[in-house]
């Protein structure tokens, strides 16, 4: 039987013209090729010459390693590690690619949600403008338009790197642009868009969403970049927000300043939204001031890992300005407790800054009036209202009367929610001021539990974190309870705040085990503090926290009388 020899290098010419649009730094490049001899090769191409002997007659599948060489890219990748970057229109990092090798960068901006943000490399140290970023099309691969004409010389021509045949879309400050783009390993997609920097030049921008990735070598990693080689110009780092950018302002009680002096206390709190990259004032912005695992009425029994939230809501003037009264709760030192203000967008809190307390171990009793009268007047309200609710709280979890042997007891409800939407019971009835059990179970159709999780939401209810309710003087504030991602087939408590005037709505929104929405469930509320009659519940952590809400209440009732 004949033996033929085909010298690789003889089908290098071939392979080049097929596949060098993606030729690159040690890039595998796989390809069919079909030879007269009646038989199949799955080649890789090599760096260098190889024989591979075959048959004739017969039909092989092959698949052979290879690297490719490249004079005029390099590489860049890494993580983003847990250092925090201010929110800037600057650069905050610059490093050279000056060979065509592979640089690994830690990057800080571990304070940044990598969902929300896109890492942008540049040649250029500028204050980035949203306004001079463009979309790219194929004319800009045309030499000397985006890259200089001298890199156009073989297989790994600009226009041979990226394809322009079907765009990549990045969201960029809530804008989509469009781009060339070119796939990296392990399918990192990188694109390209385009920056003016005077009348009739631009300048290459290099766009990758931040995420995790397995990039070059099988190694973990957040960003992969594909870059020309150059000696003379480092490239400039920047994080470009997919949402709107802003900048806040914050001051508490007339002062610029992001802490408060002491827990437990009213403090008059302005926020100012500017636009990130032109300093303008922003109107008709929501901007929400968020507390995370405080002493919150909606949710009175934290679970490690699970956060409870509250989010009081207010849309920005035509200054930009936004006001609000602010109390924070956090007594005694609460683990994972956090206070913050941002911009809410698709009920995301974005641009965040955090806020702090100084005290938070002790109450210290003292006058803190609010003015005008008018404002004073619905804070004490507001304030006693929240202390009736707590009250009640308290004799539930402690000793409800009634009975021969008081015992501390709750509502207990169990509730059954099918993966096609469909639940049962479907008039769940929870009382304002009671410990109010809920157990979900989520099954299929057939029966079978599987697992999920319950998004418990309270809309219009009061906050023990901003001590008023609707001002005059402050103007409309959206009220917003959550407990977040509560896993089904686990016991959580809830406590509507519908009270007097108050007309709260409460909702629990089922997901599966792939965070995938399943249904809403709307609980009728019993907005009556009496009659106190349930099953026996008794739970220490409960009454821990009910005991520390009566704090912060007593101080805030205090300190407005």
């Amino acid at each position: 039987m004949q033996t033929n020899q085909l010298d690789f290098e003889d089908l290098k010419s071939i392979i080049y013209k097929r596949v060098r649009r993606h030729i690159r730094t040690k890039a595998l490049l796989s390809l069919l090729l079909f030879a007269a001899l009646g038989f199949i090769l799955t080649i890789t191409l090599l760096s260098k010459a190889d024989n591979l002997n075959v048959i004739s007659g017969n039909i092989y599948a092959t698949k052979l390693n290879g690297i490719g060489s490249t004079n005029q890219w390099g590489g860049a990748m890494g993580r983003i590690n847990y250092n925090s970057v201010p929110l800037t229109t600057r650069p905050f990092f610059a490093r050279f690619i000056d060979s065509p090798n592979i640089v690994y960068n830690s990057l800080s901006g571990g304070n940044l949600k990598m969902s929300e943000y896109n890492l942008v490399i540049m040649n250029r140290n500028i204050s980035f403008n949203m306004s001079l970023l463009y979309n790219t099309t194929s004319s800009d691969l045309n030499p000397g338009v985006l890259f200089p004409s001298s890199m156009y010389n073989g297989a790994d021509d600009p226009d041979k790197t990226f394809d322009c045949s079907s765009k990549s879309i990045f969201q960029i400050n809530g804008k989509n642009f469009s781009a060339c783009h070119v796939n990296l390993l392990q399918d990192v997609n990188m694109g390209l868009l385009k920056y003016k920097i005077d009348s009739t030049h631009y300048t290459p921008v290099y766009i990758v969403d931040t995420s995790d990735y397995t990039c070059y070598n099988d190694s973990s990693c957040n960003f992969e970049f594909l870059l020309p080689t150059s000696s003379t110009d480092p490239y400039y780092y920047y994080y470009v927000g997919k949402f709107p950018q802003y900048k806040l302002k914050v001051w508490i009680d007339s002062q610029e300043r992001t802490d408060f002096p002491q827990t437990a206390l009213p403090y008059y709190l302005k926020v100012q939204v500017l636009n990130l990259y032109t300093g303008e004032e922003e109107p008709n912005v929501d901007v929400a001031v968020s507390e995370e695992n405080g002493n919150d009425l909606f949710v009175p029994l934290r679970f490690n890992g699970i956060i409870s939230r509250s989010l009081s809501v207010a849309t920005t003037n035509s200054s930009g300005m936004a006001e609000f009264i602010i109390a924070p709760t956090e007594y005694p030192d609460i683990n994972n407790y956090s206070i913050k203000v941002g911009v809410l967008i698709e009920d995301k809190l974005v641009n965040e800054k955090d806020l702090s307390v100084d005290n938070d171990l002790s109450i210290e009793l003292q006058k803190k009036t609010l003015s005008p009268s008018m404002l004073l007047d619905n804070a004490k309200v507001t304030v006693n209202a929240m202390n009736q609710i707590a009250n009640s709280l308290y004799t539930w979890a402690n000793s409800v009367s009634g009975s021969d042997s008081p015992s501390p007891e709750a509502n207990l409800l169990s509730l059954t929610v099918f993966t096609n939407g469909s639940y049962t019971p479907n008039n769940l009835v929870v009382q304002t001021g009671a410990p109010n059990v809920i157990d979900v179970t989520l099954k299929t159709p057939s029966g079978q539990v599987v697992d999920g999780y319950v998004k418990a939401e309270e809309d219009k209810g009061y906050l023990v974190m901003n001590p008023t309710y609707n001002s005059s003087s402050l103007g409309y504030k959206e009220h917003i309870h959550n407990l977040l991602w509560m896993p089904t087939q686990h016991q959580f408590v809830i406590t509507p705040t519908s009270y007097g005037s108050v007309n709260s709505t409460v909702n629990l929104e089922v997901y599966d085990s792939s965070y995938a929405y399943i249904t809403t469930v709307k609980l009728n509320i019993n907005p009556n503090l009496e009659p106190r009659s349930g099953s026996s519940y008794n739970n220490d952590n409960l009454k821990v926290i009910i005991n520390s809400m009566d704090v912060v209440l007593n101080s805030l009732y205090y300190s407005l009388n």
